[in-house]
């Protein structure tokens, strides 16, 4: 990684692009917020955008909008932070053995992480021009996953559970002003 990322850009501090690909790798799945980042890190938010930038080219990490019907609002609202191998994120983020994914505060979100990244490669493979959306409601509901098919869309719940319960299904969006 380091390698392939040095070729792409001139990144001076290796050390601090470590920490940032690490910090990236805890926060898969949640929506991504390149000022903190930067706080964080001691960096400008101008090197986070070049280097998230530098990531979504090399195929390590993508990046998905907010649903919102308004496209100005998805242009700037925060999107959600995926990375293409939740194996890289578990070597990132010190995740060793299946117990420790499994007994870890970090299991939803790797798994929900392979669900989309799984989903995401699949539509750039057959080539398809779909868009994938995440939403989250002013009331705190969410929909982890919206495929945009062009004719429909499809609306994913991603949950980590060994078993279901039909209650999972109750999570009603409604018509929700987007």
């Amino acid at each position: 990684l380091e390698k392939d990322v040095r070729v792409m850009s001139n990144i001076g501090d290796i050390r601090d692009f470590r920490l940032f690909v690490q910090l990236l790798a805890s926060q898969t799945g949640q929506t991504l917020n390149m000022s903190t980042l930067a706080k964080k890190l001691g960096i400008a938010v101008s090197t986070v955008k070049r280097w998230i930038s530098i990531l979504e080219a090399s195929y390590i990490i993508f990046l998905v909008p907010p649903y919102y019907r308004n496209f100005g609002k998805q242009l700037i609202k925060r999107p959600k932070l995926y990375f293409f191998d939740t194996g890289l994120v578990s070597y990132l983020t010190g995740i060793e053995t299946a117990a420790m994914y499994e007994k870890g505060p970090m299991s939803g979100a790797i798994f929900e992480t392979y669900v989309v990244s799984e989903l995401y490669k699949k539509e750039l493979h057959q080539n398809r021009k779909n868009h994938f959306y995440f939403l989250r409601t002013n009331h705190g509901q969410e929909v982890d996953l919206i495929i945009d098919r062009k004719t429909h869309l499809e609306w994913i719940e991603i949950k980590h559970s060994a078993t279901f319960k039909p209650k999972m299904l109750n999570a009603k969006i409604g018509r929700a002003h987007v």
